[in-house]
């Protein structure tokens, strides 16, 4: 990933990525967590992750956050759309009436894309430079 990627994917820069950090990413509870993953296959001398979308779900809320990385060299395909659709739906059923995620403003094709899916957008109050885009599960069931 090149660095606006990371930016907008953790809203800060990183160089590496903490052990921990990888752990909690790849250690998802199928009960509260999913993620889709664009991966080359197995026969590629050294295979890539291209693109990410998850799902963590607050059982308490019924309510998901979702967060999506695609890199920039397959940006604009439908790649990311393809794959928060399906995280979309691994929150529904794991009992999300709702999903949300905090993007920021300058990730305008993010921002886009959510839009496309149905999210509508509000203004982060705590933070100017943050839309939160929310899609309610149950009305797009």
């Amino acid at each position: 990933m090149n660095a606006d990627e990371v930016r907008h994917r953790f809203f800060y820069r990183l160089k590496e990525l903490p052990d921990e950090m990888a752990r909690q990413l790849c250690d998802l509870d199928p009960r509260y967590a999913a993620a889709w993953v664009l991966i080359d296959p197995d026969d590629v001398p050294q295979p890539r992750i291209h693109a990410v979308a998850r799902v963590h779900l607050d059982p308490a809320t019924e309510q998901a956050e979702f967060a999506l990385v695609v890199q920039h060299d397959i940006a604009g395909q439908g790649i990311g759309h393809m794959l928060l659709k399906r995280a979309f739906e691994s929150a529904r059923e794991m009992g999300a009436v709702e999903v949300w995620g905090d993007i920021q403003r300058d990730n305008t094709s993010m921002l886009r894309l959510c839009e496309s899916l149905g999210c509508t957008r509000a203004q982060v109050s705590h933070d100017p430079g943050v839309v939160r885009a929310r899609l309610n599960l149950s009305a797009s069931a």
